[in-house]
């Protein structure tokens, strides 16, 4: 699933926006929704799930990544209408809180949301590394069509981008309530240290043409 700010303007603009998103993956992530979803913050839904929360997930949350413009989300239904009801949540709920924080009126994202359907196991490979990788072109704007010039500190870049599931597929802490990782773990047969080698083995093909493939920005 992706979708971007109107015009490709920016819809993360501090730490506070990426954390607000964030915890409307949680919140909005429940067949019983409270009244006060999205009035709490990231990590009050982090002590709550770490403490065993019920909740009746409408939807598996694969993998993610925020950009500042933009974002991509990896997602599995489990109700029937899951994604359409999770994504306008998300949606109304963070636009309402971007335009109050900034001043601003008016669409936040360019349309509503659009999906591609995840048709086999090798398209699920292509769509996890195009998600993890996505941020280096913060780190080097034209790697897709010259290649990485220096892999080492790509690396160093992406361990260190926050706003993305990369860090919890290698084993890290902070997030790992949100993702689902089985899905992807069994069909790619990696974690930790592997799952990082699988994400850059891809970056030494003919990356540009796969992106065509699957990009919309």
């Amino acid at each position: 699933i992706y979708n971007r700010g109107v015009e490709k303007r920016n819809i993360f603009l501090r730490k506070n926006d990426y954390l607000r998103f964030l915890q409307g993956l949680y919140e909005f992530n429940d067949e019983n929704l409270i009244t006060n979803a999205g009035r709490r913050s990231f990590l009050e839904c982090e002590r709550r799930a770490t403490r065993g929360e019920e909740k009746e997930a409408i939807v598996s949350l694969l993998s993610f990544v925020l950009m500042p413009n933009h974002f991509h989300l990896l997602i599995q239904p489990i109700s029937e209408t899951g994604v359409q009801e999770f994504m306008h949540r998300l949606g109304v709920s963070y636009s309402k809180y971007f335009n109050l924080s900034t001043g601003r009126t008016g669409r936040l994202f360019e349309s509503t949301f659009k999906a591609k359907e995840i048709t086999s196991d090798a398209y699920l490979l292509h769509i996890v590394r195009y998600l993890h990788l996505n941020p280096l072109s913060l780190f080097q704007k034209n790697w897709k069509e010259i290649g990485i010039k220096d892999v080492e500190a790509a690396r160093r870049f992406l361990d260190s981008y926050s706003w993305s599931s990369y860090s919890t597929y290698l084993g890290e802490k902070g997030m790992e309530f949100l993702i689902d990782q089985k899905v992807v773990e069994d069909v790619i047969q990696s974690t930790g240290t592997m799952h990082k080698e699988f994400v850059f083995s891809w970056t030494q093909r003919d990356i540009s043409k796969i992106y065509d493939h699957l990009s919309e920005t």
